[in-house]
């Protein structure tokens, strides 16, 4: 457990340093949900490093902070509507970013698929859940593909 949370601390504390200070992103251990301590459980049964592992899971933390921003659209408040996509598309980006800078081209190559799937069910209003798991699901396939 204390490596889980070492783990989750350490990936936190290295994607603040990629958030660009005139952002108002905040990202937090303690939003860490099931979702995320499942993913960590995910990373530690594969025998990759932990800098690759933080990778893994900075990706997989940017990519569901975004989502989450992009669902947060209010409809009824146009300054929090703008405010939602714009922070939404600006933690894709740092997704793209921090995956390059990190060398994890086969993920991003292998999540983009995924990726533009999600968009398309994001605009038609589908649920979220099911999201989540593919997600999860396309990290432990990438995960059995590169790093078993």
């Amino acid at each position: 457990m204390a490596t889980d949370m070492k783990l989750l601390y350490d990936t936190i504390s290295m994607l603040r340093h990629h958030i660009e200070s005139d952002t108002a992103i905040t990202i937090d251990a303690e939003d860490a949900d099931e979702w995320m301590k499942d993913m960590i459980k995910l990373l530690h049964m594969y025998n990759i490093t932990a800098s690759r592992k933080m990778t893994l899971l900075g990706c997989y933390v940017l990519l569901r902070l975004a989502v989450r921003k992009h669902r947060e659209l209010a409809l009824h408040d146009n300054a929090a509507l703008t405010r939602s996509i714009l922070e939404g598309d600006y933690l894709f980006g740092l997704y793209y970013r921090f995956g390059i800078q990190r060398k994890e081209w086969k993920l991003l190559y292998h999540l983009a698929p995924f990726y533009k799937k999600m968009q398309i069910s994001l605009h038609e209003d589908k649920p979220l859940q099911p999201m989540l798991t593919e997600l999860r699901e396309e990290l432990h396939t990438y995960l059995e593909k590169h790093c078993a």
